[in-house]
This record gives structure tokens, sequence and C-alpha cells, in this order.
């Protein structure tokens, strides 16, 4: 969970990325071998079970229709943990993170022969090809929109569709809802401190999202979005959710 603050999203408000970079760099410093903690993939302070994050990277795989002959962009990759098991099942996979010490721990902790990890800012991705030139038929950024405002979904897809194929699959995935905020916040006292850093823009979530906000986002390139649940079994699941977009037929 991460505090996000304004900041600028080219010409939009976006989320702080010294704070963030300051955050994940103490994260990882608290917890240097476990790389699920290092990205707050945990349940109660814990880093969530092997199973559990099995069971996430199968419906990863599930929602890009990943093939060997797909090259994936992983936007906001943080230490790569899911990018190096998504790249056994692609051609190859290319993880872009802002933090220059997750991509640090990427490379040393979650490299393999079709991996690679760059330092780049999505907030201005530069022209990111797979290696051999080309464009991605397959990306995804998960966990990360929550640090995220609501308005710079439609300008992050346009940003992306200039480094996509024709007909892409694009996941947004593991993106809080807002109509189930008070799934997670849910007990009287946890609400009343939600309500309460809301109050001054400090949600610890960040941005909490509406299924309209992507539908309207994906229409406005000519994408559809589908929606799914977050893996069975998962306490994400009561509050989270996957989106995935296609060009219009």
């Amino acid at each position: 969970m991460v505090i996000a603050v304004k900041g600028f999203f080219r010409n939009e408000r976006l989320v702080n990325a010294d704070y963030l970079a300051c955050y994940y760099d103490d994260r990882t410093a608290r917890a240097p071998t476990d790389l699920l903690k290092q990205v707050g993939h945990t349940e109660s302070g814990e880093a969530i079970s092997i199973d559990m994050f099995d069971r996430l990277v199968e419906d990863i795989a599930l929602r890009l229709d990943l093939s060997p002959g797909d090259d994936l962009l992983d936007l906001c990759c943080g230490n790569g943990v899911f990018t190096a098991r998504l790249a056994s099942r692609a051609r190859s996979a290319f993880g872009v993170d802002f933090s220059a010490g997750l991509i640090d721990v990427a490379r040393s902790q979650s490299s393999a022969p079709n991996t690679r990890f760059e330092v780049a800012d999505v907030r201005r991705l530069p022209r990111l090809t797979p290696d051999g030139d080309g464009k991605f038929p397959k990306v995804m950024m998960y966990a990360a929109l929550q640090h995220f405002p609501n308005d710079s979904l439609a300008p992050l897809l346009g940003d992306i569709l200039a480094l996509t194929t024709d007909d892409p699959v694009i996941l947004i995935g593991f993106v809080p809802e807002r109509s189930r905020r008070f799934a997670f916040y849910d007990s009287w006292p946890r609400r009343l401190t939600y309500l309460s850093r809301k109050l001054v823009g400090k949600d610890v979530m960040g941005s909490w999202w509406n299924r309209t906000d992507f539908e309207r986002a994906g229409a406005s390139h000519g994408l559809t979005c589908s929606f799914h649940p977050i893996a069975e079994g998962t306490r994400a699941r009561d509050y989270r959710f996957d989106a995935v977009f296609r060009k219009r037929v």
C-alpha cells in the first residue's frame, strides 16, 4: 500500500515519483531477499504465499493470451518478480520501472536469458522495442495504476499504443475498485482513518477506480475493455479487478 500524492502526468496530475522511489527503496532495504514483500504483494503484512503468487501469474498469462512467440512489455515492473515468471511463457519480456533500485534487484534476482530490464518513467515513455526491434503484441501494468490519478488512463493508453502492434492485448491488472473500497476498509476505525486521510489527499491506497473510467478511456482509443476477478482465495478479490483492452472489432 502506498500513499499517492499529486504531481504531473505530462499536463495531467500524477503521483509524486520521488516519494514512491523512497518508499520502495525502504521496502527493498527491509526485505532484501523477499521479492514479493518488496513490491507490496502482502496480506496482513506478510508476503503472499507461493501458491497465491502462482495463481496470479496464471491469471495474468490467461488475460494476456500469452504464447511462446510473444514479446511482452511489463510497465512498472518493480523488481521483475512477475516479469521473470511470465518470460518463461513468451519469446521475450522487457520490464521497465522508474525506480533504479528496483531495476537493480530485477537484474540481479529476476534475470533470465530472454528478459531485459531498464529504468524508464511510464509518465514519459521513451521508444521501447523488443530485442530485434519491432513492437509489442502484449503489454501489462500490474498493481501500479493506483499510483496514478483518475484522469491519466486515456493518455497512458495512447502512449502504450504507440509501442504496440496493430492488434495488441493490454492488461491493466490488480486495480482497486471504488465501489468496493469498504471491503478493504472493513471496520469502522479503518473507515474513519480512510475518510480523515482522504480529506487531506493521502488515501493509503492511492486512486480508486470505476469501471466506467476504463470503458471511456478505452473507447477514446478504439479499444474494448473486459473485466475479470482477481484469483479466488485472495483477499484482494474483494476489492480489486483486472481489465483487458483489445482493439474494437
